[in-house]
């Protein structure tokens, strides 16, 4: 696959986005059988479609509009892995509103409704 480009998976996208994304897939079949077997699709399929359009579609790539946080700020436990994000809970609740991203990632309620 020519000019691979990759990046992570939580991102949020615009509709201009969302229809340059749907018309280079209507125009281009081959580009998606050439993903047959292959890892990490997510992370490198869209980011290649992309890569060349990030500034005419106006893409932030330091900002995804999501929160997600590698570095707890509380005990996680044993169970911890921190190749991967934590789960976030309402002790995290200042952290999400205050980085003035819209979506939050792996968030959990301390006392989820029965």
């Amino acid at each position: 696959i020519h000019n691979l480009s990759g990046g992570w998976d939580w991102w949020s996208w615009n509709s201009k986005t969302f229809k340059y994304v749907l018309d280079f897939l209507d125009a281009n079949p081959d580009y998606i059988k050439r993903w047959n077997h292959t890892l990490c699709v997510t992370e490198k399929f869209f980011h290649t479609i992309l890569f060349d359009k990030i500034d005419e579609l106006h893409l932030e790539t330091w900002n995804p509009l999501r929160f997600v946080s590698w570095k707890p700020r509380r005990n996680l436990g044993p169970d911890y892995d921190p190749r991967r994000p934590y789960d976030l809970t309402e002790n995290e609740f200042d952290l999400v509103i205050n980085s003035k991203a819209f979506f939050a990632e792996r968030l959990m309620s301390l006392n989820p409704l029965n």
